[in-house]
């Protein structure tokens, strides 16, 4: 396991979140992130927010990639 620490500015708010992640995970976001230039720390914020924007109850608030 990887652990990354991933900061990420959303509005005047200095966010910052530690990532466990497998290292072909972390791989995959690494590599999309390239492929599409997006920052790292953007594309996890995306995850993030649409993790929160989807929490329902039926999926307890995780993101799967």
């Amino acid at each position: 396991m990887n652990t990354n620490l991933i900061s990420f500015k959303r509005g005047s708010n200095l966010s910052k979140v530690t990532l466990m992640l497998n290292d072909s995970i972390y791989k995959l976001l690494k590599d999309y992130s390239k492929d599409h230039r997006i920052t790292m720390s953007c594309l996890v914020e995306n995850l993030i927010v649409a993790n929160l924007s989807t929490m329902d109850g039926e999926n307890n608030g995780i993101t799967n990639l």
